[in-house]
């Protein structure tokens, strides 16, 4: 599939800022998941697109995490800390 068209999809989703409310994370979570659905995403390739809807304050956190994830639930893990 192409990655621009991707891209281009990613826009529509959902954002995720330091004010992403609980509800608002899990209905962000719940986005990315359909997004991801059927299309054998590997957790590294599900990380970049879940990067993409990253605010520039969340974004500037992940950066500065110290022990960075690798995989997807540990990254949704950890975002919902």
């Amino acid at each position: 599939m192409d990655q621009l068209y991707l891209l281009d999809e990613m826009k529509f989703m959902p954002q995720l800022s330091l004010a992403t409310s609980p509800s608002e994370y899990f209905a962000w979570q719940d986005a990315m998941e359909n997004f991801f659905a059927g299309r054998g995403f590997s957790s590294v390739v599900k990380m970049y697109y879940a990067e993409e809807t990253f605010v520039k304050d969340v974004l500037q956190w992940w950066l500065d995490v110290d022990d960075p994830c690798r995989i997807w639930d540990d990254m949704k893990f950890l975002l919902r800390q």
